[in-house]
């Protein structure tokens, strides 16, 4: 009699075992979290979707250079590590590289992780088409880096309501509408996790409690 009273007990017991390791497993990245170095990065489509029982918005780390630039340097092959410099009142994909030595001397953030940068070509200015023996040849058409951040971060955690107005308001946006910007800390070991994202100034918080 003594084993079957006793299996409930155990039961109970590893639950609270596994309950009290969850517990600090979400203290201690809520504290490396605040410890970490905050960068804002920009992003692009949220997307809600159901998960258990709770909902998500899905990011994506995607930023868009200026017309006439190249790829940052090592976004081309394998990395492991992105260098990320300021710019303006985010900062950007400054570089990838094999190594954060490496990644350190593109710029002066290295956060664990990989890019890949697209040139998407631009139509071409089509102003009056000139004719004649001395018509110049029509410009060459222009290109546009596109890079796109894979650092572990894809999912804002958040009830559906939270969730569908995130998503609303980058839908809405559009090119000329407000920016979005992931909030990230980076730690002291190249870790990125997302604190929270920011949309037409509006800055909103992960929260685990």
């Amino acid at each position: 009699m003594t084993a079957p009273r006793a299996l409930p007990v155990r039961i109970a017991l590893a639950g609270l075992v596994l309950g009290a390791a969850l517990v600090g497993l979400v203290v201690r990245e809520d504290r490396a979290r605040a410890a970490g170095q905050e960068v804002r990065l920009a992003m692009e489509a949220v997307d809600p979707r159901s998960l258990l029982s709770g909902h998500y918005a899905a990011l994506r780390l995607t930023e868009t250079g200026a017309e006439g630039a190249a790829c940052s340097p090592g976004l081309t092959g394998a990395v492991e590590w992105i260098a990320l410099s300021p710019r303006g009142d985010h900062h950007s994909v400054a570089g990838g590289a094999t190594t954060r030595e490496a990644a350190l001397a593109l710029g002066p953030l290295a956060v664990r992780g990989s890019a890949y940068c697209n040139d998407f070509t631009l139509p071409p200015d089509r102003g009056p088409v000139a004719t004649g023996p001395e018509a110049e040849p029509p410009p060459a058409p222009e290109s546009q880096p596109v890079v796109t951040l894979d650092i572990g971060i894809d999912r804002f955690y958040a009830d559906q309501d939270e969730a569908l107005a995130i998503e609303t308001a980058l839908r809405d946006a559009g090119r000329d509408g407000p920016e979005a910007f992931a909030i990230v800390s980076v730690g002291a070991d190249g870790r990125a996790r997302l604190k929270g994202v920011e949309i037409g100034g509006q800055r909103t918080e992960l929260t685990w409690f």
